[in-house]
């Protein structure tokens, strides 16, 4: 996390995937009848970006040290722990399709009573992914 571009990544990367979050458990609760999404999803996905970003700023700052010691999940893990993607490209785009554009329609786009039904299209398209990455 040295150069502007791996700081870029890491606040999509972010966004990204505190709106896939936010999507998945707003439509949870508002299903429920607990907490409208579109209030719920905003509070997530700000909050967990800003998380995000200031875990950036503590990796940073810890980064030589885990270095150091071997604690580089590349260097823990065995080669053949680490899973191989099945279809990277589907499942990032669905990812951000399901989380960024579920986040956005659901928050801002669609009346409160229709985040519930169109909001359960754009939970599977977070979920699936996890079949994929």
């Amino acid at each position: 996390m040295r150069t502007w571009r791996q700081w870029l990544e890491l606040v999509v990367i972010s966004l990204i995937s505190a709106a896939a979050c936010a999507v998945i458990i707003s439509w949870g609760v508002d299903l429920l009848g607990l907490v409208p999404f579109k209030v719920l999803s905003t509070i997530i996905t700000t909050n967990d970006t800003i998380g995000h970003i200031v875990g950036g700023i503590l990796l940073l700052l810890i980064w030589d040290r885990v270095k150091a010691i071997g604690l580089y999940w590349r260097e823990v893990m065995a080669p053949e722990d680490i899973a191989r993607p099945i279809a990277p490209t589907i499942g990032a785009l669905l990812l951000v399709i399901g989380g960024v554009v579920g986040w956005i329609v659901g928050a801002f786009l669609l009346p409160p009573a229709m985040a519930v039904p169109v909001g359960a299209i754009f939970v599977v398209a977070t979920l699936v992914p996890l079949l994929l990455l």
